[in-house]
């Protein structure tokens, strides 16, 4: 026998979803037995038995109130210590009818409450409780879906802001690695370009020709950042997100619809600003300077 940190709380057996051991309400009524609450994590996985802190047909010494009582464990049950209790989760958690709850205790009342809210109403729940707790019961305390949703509001706002740096990072290394890619290309072909005009290309032809290649590398850049978005969407961030229970998988499209035109766009300037901007000698300085 042992002495341990208990929280009670007052929940209909019908709610109870058992582990191990039995539901009998005809012992529990007796006051001689106790449920024991086990942890699930976020898809209602049960902790392994090894885990429990108790064992079903163990005896417990449990105090509260001054009052000292043994009980066995009848078995275990699913808990979960934001819904079920008060929030607080000291030791063990155990369950029993109210009627032994009370006698032991002396509470007269339930801690917490919890229930589901039928579609539609959702919201309208939300501003009753939320006034209620405001104004009737400041006391009193609720959690529901749209406060664990504000909860996670600020994980969301960091994981945007975090991303969006990153990626604006790495969009400027990239715009920067492709203007120097094609000034380098501009600057190692001088008496290759000197020639093509030498033998009746004009310089509009060679600057169509430079701002084509320009869209051709846009294109394969284009075609190989899709491929590599969609790869890592669904082979990394929809497993990630199937694994966290509060995040949803979404690919969004409009960041590609945004970029892509707009790369297509640098792909053909680029190249026309940059050889406007290193090819002011004349056809016989080029020739005579590469030769």
């Amino acid at each position: 026998m042992h002495t341990v940190g208990f929280h009670f709380d007052e929940f209909p057996l019908s709610r109870l979803r058992l582990v191990d051991g039995e539901l009998d309400a005809g012992k529990l009524a007796t006051g001689e037995y106790i449920l024991e609450g086990v942890t699930v994590d976020d898809y209602g996985n049960s902790q392994s038995p090894d885990r429990f802190n108790h064992k079903a047909g163990e005896v417990l010494t449990l105090t509260t109130g001054g009052s000292v009582r043994e009980m066995i464990v009848l078995g275990h049950v699913i808990a979960n210590p934001n819904t079920n209790t008060d929030g607080s989760w000291v030791g063990s958690t155990f369950f029993l009818p109210g009627d032994v709850y009370k006698e032991l205790t002396g509470n007269t009342f339930a801690m917490s409450y919890a229930f589901n809210v039928a579609d539609g109403k959702e919201t309208d729940t939300e501003t009753f409780l939320k006034e209620y707790t405001d104004s009737v019961e400041p006391t009193m305390n609720y959690k529901s879906k749209f406060t664990a949703l504000a909860g996670l509001e600020g994980i969301e706002s960091t994981a945007v802001l975090i991303g969006g740096v990153l990626a604006l990072i790495i969009g400027l290394i990239g715009v920067l690695n492709f203007i120097n890619a094609i000034l380098t290309s501009i600057l190692t072909r001088h008496r290759e370009f000197a020639m093509l005009q030498s033998v009746g290309m004009t310089r509009r032809q060679l600057v169509t020709m430079l701002c084509w290649e320009g869209v051709c590398y846009a294109a394969l850049t284009a075609a190989s950042s899709t491929l590599l978005s969609l790869g890592c969407s669904l082979l990394i961030v929809r497993p990630m997100c199937g694994q966290i229970w509060f995040m949803s998988y979404h690919f969004i499209v409009w960041p590609l619809a945004l970029i892509l035109p707009l790369l297509f766009v640098l792909g053909a300037l680029v190249p026309y600003i940059m050889y406007h901007a290193t090819n002011k000698q004349s056809i016989v300085e080029r020739l005579r300077i590469a030769g």
